[in-house]
This record gives C-alpha cells, structure tokens and sequence, in this order.
C-alpha cells in the first residue's frame, strides 16, 4: 500500500519528527476523507475494506467509516 506524505513515517520517527499526517484526524473516518491520507481512490478504500484489509466501523447497515487510531497501528507499527 502506498503511503501519502512522501516520507516513510518510520523514517520520520528514526529521526524524531512525529509523522504529522496523523495529528487532528477524527477518530473515525468517512471512506472520502480516508483515501487520500493513504493515496488510494476511495473505489480502493472499499476494495480493501469488503477483504477485511482495513479496520473500520459501520453505522447502521450502509455507513462505514475507517478507525484512525487501529489504521495508524496497522500502517505505523513501531512504538509511540
């Protein structure tokens, strides 16, 4: 998966600087809001999502809405 940025968040953080893509998102995300952070269209978002490849939270039976935080553990691994 690609990452939105350009720079390598682990890189980021090996270097001290907080990856600052992840600062002021709101816990949930709609599809539209989280396709570009990962620079995917949102037709991908939904790909990833119906293979259970991304941590979301559906509202209601239609609604679904990405977890930033188990997003950001799941594409950033390393400890906080």
């Amino acid at each position: 998966m690609r990452r939105a940025g350009g720079v390598h968040s682990r890189q980021a953080r090996a270097s001290g600087g907080a990856d600052s893509r992840w600062e002021g998102l709101s816990p949930l995300l709609p599809v539209a809001d989280a396709a570009p952070l990962l620079g995917i269209s949102p037709h991908t978002v939904y790909r990833l999502v119906a293979r259970d490849e991304l941590p979301v939270r559906r509202v209601g039976p239609r609604r679904v809405y990405i977890d930033t935080v188990r997003l950001r553990d799941l594409l950033d691994p390393l400890p906080r």
